[in-house]
C-alpha cells in the first residue's frame, strides 16, 4: 500500500502536463507582470472653482504593474497636500487608491481612496472642476463616457476656499 500525502499529490498535478486522449495538453505561458515605479511630482491646475490648486506629493510609494495582455494596475501608497494658491490654504490627504485600467486603456476603475481633478466636464458634461476625495468605487468607460462613482466623497475645494 502507498501513502499518497496531500503535498506530494499536489506537486505531481502541477509538474505533468494534462493527458486528453492521446494528446498532451501543455499549459499556456504568458509574459510575467512588470513591476514599475509610478513617480508623481507637484503640478498644479484649475481644479476648483475661482483658484488654482497645487497638488505636491509628500508620499508617493505609488507603482504600475502591467501585464501581458495590456491591462494595469497601479497601487501603493500616495499621501498629497492640496495649496489654494490664491489663499494658500492647504490640506493633506491619502490618495492609494488602487486603480486598474483596461487592456485597450479606454476604460478605468479606481477604488478606495482616490483624488479625483476635474478642470472641468470630466464627471458630466458641463459639470465646474472640483477636487474631491474619493472613498468607494469611481468607474469610468471610455467607450461610452459613462462615470459612475459610489461611495463616500468629500469635498475638498470647500475645505481649501
Amino acid at each position: 500500500m502507498r501513502l499518497v500525502t496531500p503535498r506530494r499529490r499536489y506537486r505531481s498535478r502541477v509538474a505533468e502536463p494534462k493527458r486528453c486522449g492521446r494528446r498532451r495538453l501543455s499549459i499556456a505561458a504568458a509574459d510575467p507582470p512588470t513591476r514599475t515605479p509610478a513617480p508623481a511630482g507637484p503640478f498644479s491646475g484649475s481644479f476648483c472653482p475661482g483658484f488654482d490648486v497645487l497638488v505636491t506629493p509628500v508620499v508617493n510609494r505609488e507603482y504600475s504593474i502591467a501585464f501581458s495582455n495590456g491591462a494595469v494596475i497601479t497601487t501603493g501608497r500616495l499621501v498629497v497636500q492640496l495649496t489654494n494658491l490664491s489663499s494658500g490654504t492647504s490640506i493633506v490627504v491619502n490618495a492609494s487608491g488602487p486603480g486598474f485600467f483596461s487592456d485597450d486603456g479606454v476604460s478605468f476603475t479606481l477604488r478606495g481612496a482616490t483624488l479625483v481633478l476635474d478642470t472641468g466636464g470630466f464627471l458630466y458634461p458641463g459639470s465646474p472642476p472640483a477636487t474631491q476625495l474619493l472613498s468607494g468605487a469611481l468607474a469610468f468607460d471610455g467607450l461610452t463616457g459613462n462615470v459612475s462613482e459610489t461611495g463616500h466623497i468629500r469635498d475638498l475645494c470647500s475645505e481649501l476656499a
